[in-house]
C-alpha cells in the first residue's frame, strides 16, 4: 500500500516543487531587510555615519584615528599610535581617541577596539536604522528564524514520509536524498551571512566611492543622504572611511596585523553583536 495514498513519483514531484517556494520564500524575507517599509532619511550624512554604513565600527574608529593623524596629535609608528607633544585638546567623538592613547602610546588595534566599543560610536548605528541606511541587526535574527522555517517544515514531511517508507519496506533512497538536500538548505539560509545595509546605504555609499575615485563621473544630480563635499574636503580621512586605515597616506604597509585596512565589516556590527559579512542579498 502506497504511504498516504501517494506514488513515490507524484510525492517527489510535489516535494520538488516546494523546495524551491520554500527557497523562494527565504529570499523574500532577506528582501525585507534590503527594502525597508520606512523611505530614507534625505539628510545629508556625515563622514562617520559614512564610514559606519562602509566597515561598521571599526571603520568609525578608523576615521577618527586618521583625523588625529592629520592634525599632527598623533603617530603612528610600528603599529603603535603615540601622542605628539603639546597635547592638543580634542572635542566631541574624537577625544575618544585621545582618551585611548596614553603618553606613551598604545598599539593601534587595542585603540581601534576600545575606541569602537564606545557609546557614541555604537549609536551612529541605531541612527543610521532609524534613517533607513542600515540594518537593525535584531531584525536579522527574527528574519533569520522566519526565513528558515518553511524549510524546516518541507524536511519534517520528507522525514515523517521517509519513516513511513523505511517500516513499510518501500524504496527510500530519494527521500533520504531529498531530505538530506532540505537541511542542507536550511544551514545554509540560517548561516548565511545577512545584509548590513539598506538598498538605500547601498545608493548612498557608491555615491560616496564615485565622488572620491570617479569625480569625472558625477553629473551632478542630487541623492538624498549624501553631499559630496563631506567625502572631498575630509582629507586622506575621508578615503579612509571608505577604504580603511591602511589607504591613510601615514600608515605603514605592513601593518603588524590590526587588518585595519581588510574589506567589510568586522566581526560585532555592533558592540557584542555577531552579525557580520559583506552585503550580498541573496538568501538569508
Amino acid at each position: 500500500m502506497e504511504p498516504w495514498g501517494l506514488s513515490e513519483p507524484k510525492f517527489l514531484a510535489l516535494y520538488l516543487t516546494a523546495l524551491p517556494v520554500a527557497l523562494s520564500w527565504a529570499s523574500a524575507v532577506r528582501s525585507t531587510l534590503w527594502r525597508p517599509n520606512q523611505p530614507a532619511d534625505s539628510r545629508p550624512l556625515d563622514l562617520l555615519e559614512l564610514a559606519f554604513l562602509a566597515g561598521g565600527v571599526r571603520r568609525v574608529a578608523e576615521v577618527l584615528v586618521a583625523r588625529q593623524l592629520d592634525a599632527g596629535a598623533m603617530r603612528l609608528a610600528a603599529g603603535v599610535l603615540v601622542p605628539v607633544p603639546p597635547p592638543t585638546t580634542a572635542t566631541g567623538v574624537d577625544e575618544l581617541v585621545a582618551r585611548a592613547v596614553p603618553t606613551h602610546g598604545r598599539p593601534l588595534a587595542r585603540v581601534l577596539a576600545e575606541v569602537g566599543r564606545s557609546p557614541a560610536v555604537d549609536a551612529l548605528g541605531a541612527r543610521l536604522v532609524r534613517a533607513g541606511y542600515a540594518v537593525d541587526p535584531h531584525a536579522v535574527g527574527r528574519a533569520r528564524a522566519v526565513a528558515v522555517l518553511p524549510l524546516l517544515l518541507l524536511a519534517a514531511v520528507g522525514l515523517v514520509r521517509w519513516c513511513t517508507g523505511l517500516v513499510s519496506g518501500e524504496p527510500i533512497d530519494w527521500d533520504t536524498g531529498l531530505v538530506g538536500l532540505t537541511l542542507l538548505a536550511a544551514v545554509w539560509v540560517r548561516r548565511r551571512r545577512p545584509p548590513t545595509r539598506t538598498a538605500a546605504g547601498d545608493r548612498v555609499l557608491r555615491a560616496a566611492r564615485r565622488a572620491v575615485w570617479e569625480p569625472t563621473t558625477d553629473d551632478g544630480t542630487p541623492l538624498a543622504g549624501f553631499d559630496p563635499a563631506v567625502v572631498r574636503v575630509a582629507g586622506p580621512a575621508g578615503v579612509v572611511a571608505l577604504d580603511g586605515l591602511a589607504a591613510h597616506p601615514d600608515h605603514p604597509r605592513d601593518p603588524s596585523g590590526d587588518g585595519s585596512g581588510t574589506a567589510g565589516w568586522p566581526p560585532g556590527w555592533w558592540r557584542g553583536d555577531s552579525v557580520t559579512g559583506s552585503n550580498s542579498h541573496g538568501v538569508v
